[in-house]
C-alpha cells in the first residue's frame, strides 16, 4: 500500500548519453530505499530543446509503442502477471504517463507511487543539454534535488552514440559525413562539453547538489561506485552480486572503426574542455588527456588514483571556469 508522499523527485540523473545510465538506473532500482520511475527517461525538462521536441511527448510515445510488435507482447505478459494492489498501482502509472496531460501537476503525479521512507528519482541522460529556461524550471519543481552527472571520455563515447544511431537506421548515409553531421551538429554541439553543462546547472543548483559519477568505474570498481553515490544519496549501502554488477545492458550491435579524420575532429572539439578536466579532476579525467593525445599508445596505464565519483564544491567549478 502506498501512503501519499511529497510529489517531486529526491534525485535526478542528467547525463550523459552512452555513459552507463542503464546500468546505473537499474542498480539503483534495486535498492530498496529508492525508487525510480518505471519509465526511465521522462525527458520532461526538455520543453524549449528543439532536438527533443515532439519525440519527447508520451503521447508520441505510445503511437510509437502502438506500432511495436514486441510492446503488445509485453503488455500481454504484464496484465497475465497481475496479482496485487501494487501491480494495479503499476499499470495506473504507465497509464497516467502515457494519457496525462503534459505540466508540472502530470511531472509531479509520476512520483505519488513511490513507498513512504523512499528517496525517488528519475534518469534522463539528455537532460545535460538543458538550457537556463529548462534548468530554471527543475530547480522550481525540486530545488533540493541531488543530481547525478554520469561521464564518459568524450571520444569514445561520441563514436558509441554514432553506431547506436547507425544500428537504428538514423544514419545511413556515408560514414564520415554522418558522423560530422552528429559531432558538429545542433545535438551534437549541446553534448560532450561538460564543463558547459555543470556552468548551466551551477547557476540554479548548488555545486554540492551535484556529484559526477565516471562511467570506466563501471568496469573498474563497480563496488566502490555504487558505495559512493548511496553515501551522497544518504540511504544504507546495499550489497551486489557479481552477476547484477556485470549484466550487460544496451550493448552496440554494429562493430565499426572510428575513421581517423572524424577522430582528429572529435580530439580537436573536446581537448580544451577534456584538458581542463583532466587539470582539476584528474583520475579518470586525465587518463582521457593521455589517451586524447596518444590514442594508439600501447603503454602501460599512469599509476595513478581514479575516484569512481567526485562531488562538485564551488572551488572545483572555480578551477573549471
Amino acid at each position: 500500500m502506498y501512503v501519499a508522499r511529497q510529489n517531486f523527485p529526491d534525485f535526478l540523473g542528467i547525463g550523459t548519453t552512452k555513459a552507463g545510465t542503464t546500468w546505473l538506473y537499474k542498480q539503483l532500482c534495486r535498492h530498496p530505499g529508492l525508487w525510480m520511475t518505471p519509465n526511465k527517461e521522462i525527458s520532461f525538462f526538455m520543453a524549449t530543446q528543439p532536438a527533443g521536441a515532439g519525440r519527447e511527448n508520451p503521447r508520441y510515445k505510445l503511437g510509437h509503442d502502438l506500432l511495436r510488435y514486441g510492446w503488445y507482447r509485453d503488455l500481454a505478459r504484464f496484465l497475465f502477471r497481475l496479482r496485487s494492489m501494487d501491480d494495479l498501482e503499476h499499470l495506473r502509472w504507465w497509464a497516467r504517463y502515457y494519457c496525462g496531460h503534459r505540466d508540472d501537476r502530470w511531472y509531479r503525479s509520476l512520483f505519488a507511487r513511490a513507498p513512504q521512507g523512499t528517496l525517488a528519482g528519475e534518469f534522463t541522460p539528455r537532460y545535460e543539454t538543458c538550457g537556463e529556461v529548462d534548468i530554471q524550471h527543475m530547480y522550481a519543481i525540486a530545488p533540493e534535488a541531488k543530481l547525478l552527472f554520469m561521464i564518459r571520455e568524450p571520444i569514445g563515447r561520441f563514436w558509441s552514440h554514432f553506431k547506436m544511431n547507425r544500428a537504428r537506421g538514423l544514419a545511413p548515409g556515408e560514414v564520415l559525413d554522418e558522423g560530422r553531421n552528429l559531432l558538429l551538429g545542433p545535438d551534437g554541439q549541446a553534448k560532450l562539453l561538460y564543463r558547459r553543462t555543470l556552468q548551466n546547472y551551477t547557476k540554479f543548483f548548488r555545486p554540492e547538489q551535484i556529484l559526477i559519477v565516471f562511467y570506466e568505474a563501471i568496469t573498474q570498481d563497480p563496488h566502490r561506485l555504487l558505495a559512493e553515490i548511496f553515501q551522497f544519496l544518504e540511504v544504507p549501502h546495499r550489497e551486489y552480486t557479481s552477476s547484477e554488477l556485470t549484466e550487460r545492458i544496451n550493448e552496440g550491435s554494429i562493430s565499426l572503426p572510428l575513421p581517423e579524420p572524424l577522430r582528429i575532429t572529435a580530439a580537436e572539439k573536446y581537448r580544451a574542455d577534456v584538458e581542463a578536466l583532466a587539470q582539476v579532476l584528474g583520475g579518470y579525467a586525465a587518463d582521457w588527456w593521455d589517451q586524447l593525445n596518444s590514442p594508439d599508445s600501447k603503454a602501460t596505464p599512469v599509476e595513478r588514483i581514479r575516484p569512481p565519483t567526485m562531488r562538485l564544491t564551488a572551488e572545483i567549478m572555480a578551477r573549471l571556469e
